[in-house]
């Protein structure tokens, strides 16, 4: 196992031995020494992963302008245990034999020494190796070579600090794979999610993987890195999978959920896409959401694509609803098990935490209700918009996160308010709201007053909420 800060190897050798050691005791049975250090060498396997206890999995998007340390401060101090960066191919490699790491370095060291996770996007062109201007992408057996000895380069450089490391960003689609519209001697015209990209990007996968893991043999590289929850992107994914992307010792795939209104619509793309897993011989690979973010206003001019992150709700309400789905999002993932997400971004104009907006807010709040505590199961409910997740903390209290969402497929102001009751949950409840605001509900059982934005609720020690169900009380 590698070396971790301190805190996180007392952290981690707690939860793992505590929580394995009570599955295995209680659910199965099956309690033997051998099943403990299968379990550890397990998940000592997958190091760079976050654990599962809020706020280790929440991560953020930092970008060039923004990359400092003030801005590592910032994002801890809410709530983000890690966070996405660019490696940049022309900027570290010389063509020379040489790699320049210091404009990263000191950054990495700092986030590093806080505990703090990285997702590390190797991306880029290299006109020391392919000059293809207007061209982009990958396409030659220099471009591939160079290009995996850099992404080897940083492996070995960084290898102490248990980095995902993920290949490019959305390379099933234009925007950032090849843009040429017209042929380009033996280079086709560019298409979205065209078996030609698929291609290109699996033999850079492959080149890739093996000069890294030459490097460093645990190295964690994730691939993927898809646009959109869309079914042209499905079909991309499996044409990768065809082409034996998942076969060359990677561990995970990453996606970004756009494409869709809701947070919870979400759900269709990550069944789909562990279907495609199972169906390609690994279902148990890692799942990552690398970037998935919220605008608050419709980008001008643009159409479909340029728009995939806008809610479609109105100015005065969106805002608002970029809270709503920050906390979404993260539950939404966590319900499907996904290892890691990363929000999209942290001060851009559109999609930002901007401190003064409410998602900021809602950030916080989320990380310090939250904090120590892993995602058990959603309860039942008599209606399917409603979501009532159970949480419990390693020290074994346990809260509530509801809310209720729009039907599939509508407009996120859709939902309709209602008051519920939990089987199991009554007497003096406390609920914490999305702006920190406290509040309490009393009755045997305790009614809820439950919107589009999730509510914090303690559950009282000894509460059996068992399998409990959420009956509907009314709809105002």
């Amino acid at each position: 196992m590698r070396m971790k800060t301190k805190s996180q190897a007392q952290f981690f050798g707690f939860v793992v031995v505590a929580s394995r050691m009570k599955e295995y005791l209680f659910n199965s049975f099956g309690f033997s020494l051998a099943a403990v250090f299968f379990t550890l060498s397990c998940r000592a396997a997958d190091a760079a992963l976050p654990l599962p206890y809020f706020p280790e999995p929440v991560m953020v998007q930092l970008q060039t302008r923004n990359f400092n340390i003030e801005m590592i401060d910032r994002i801890y101090d809410l709530g983000f245990r890690g966070f996405r960066r660019g490696l940049y191919w022309d900027q570290i490699d010389k063509g020379d034999g040489t790699y320049d790491f210091s404009k990263w370095d000191k950054e990495f060291a700092h986030a590093h020494k806080k505990g703090m996770r990285i997702i590390g996007c190797l991306f880029g062109n290299n006109a020391n190796y392919e000059n293809d201007p207007g061209v982009g992408g990958i396409q030659t057996e220099a471009g591939r070579k160079g290009f995996a000895k850099f992404a080897a380069a940083a492996a070995e450089h960084y290898k102490d600090y248990d980095i995902i490391w993920e290949v490019w960003t959305e390379p099933n689609v234009r925007t950032f794979w090849r843009k040429n519209t017209e042929a380009v001697g033996d280079v086709p015209p560019a298409k979205h999610n065209s078996e030609a990209f698929a291609e290109e990007y699996t033999s850079l996968v492959k080149e890739i993987a093996k000069e890294m893991l030459a490097k460093d043999p645990d190295a964690f590289i994730a691939v993927g890195s898809v646009s959109n929850f869309w079914k042209p992107s499905y079909e991309w994914t499996e044409m990768c999978f065809k082409k034996g992307i998942l076969d060359c010792g990677v561990k995970g795939w990453s996606v970004h959920p756009y494409g869709v209104k809701l947070p919870e619509d979400s759900v269709e793309g990550y069944e789909i896409t562990r279907d495609l897993l199972k169906r390609y011989g690994r279902p148990n690979l890692a799942v990552l959401n690398t970037e998935r973010g919220f605008s608050v206003a419709k980008h001008a001019g643009g159409g479909e694509v340029a728009n995939e992150g806008w809610s479609g709700v109105s100015k005065e309400l969106a805002l608002q609803v970029q809270a709503w789905h920050y906390v979404r999002q993260f539950m939404v993932d966590q319900m499907q098990g996904v290892a890691a997400t990363s929000w999209y971004e942290i001060d851009g104009d559109k999609f930002g935490l901007i401190p003064d907006r409410p998602a900021a807010t809602a950030a916080k709040v989320m990380a310090n209700q939250l904090s120590g505590f892993k995602y058990v199961k959603r309860l039942p409910s008599d209606n399917p918009n409603d979501y009532v997740l159970l949480w419990e903390s390693t020290g074994g209290d346990k809260k509530l996160v509801v809310w209720t969402a729009p039907p599939p497929k509508s407009a996120p102001d859709q939902a309709q308010n209602r008051s519920i009751t939990i089987d199991g949950l009554s007497g003096n409840i406390s609920i914490i709201d999305l702006a920190g605001k406290a509040s309490m509900v009393s009755g045997s059982p305790a009614v809820i007053e439950v919107t589009a934005a999730p509510l914090y609720v303690a559950v009282p020690g000894g509460a059996k909420l068992g399998e409990a169900s959420v009956m509907t009380e009314k709809i105002r």
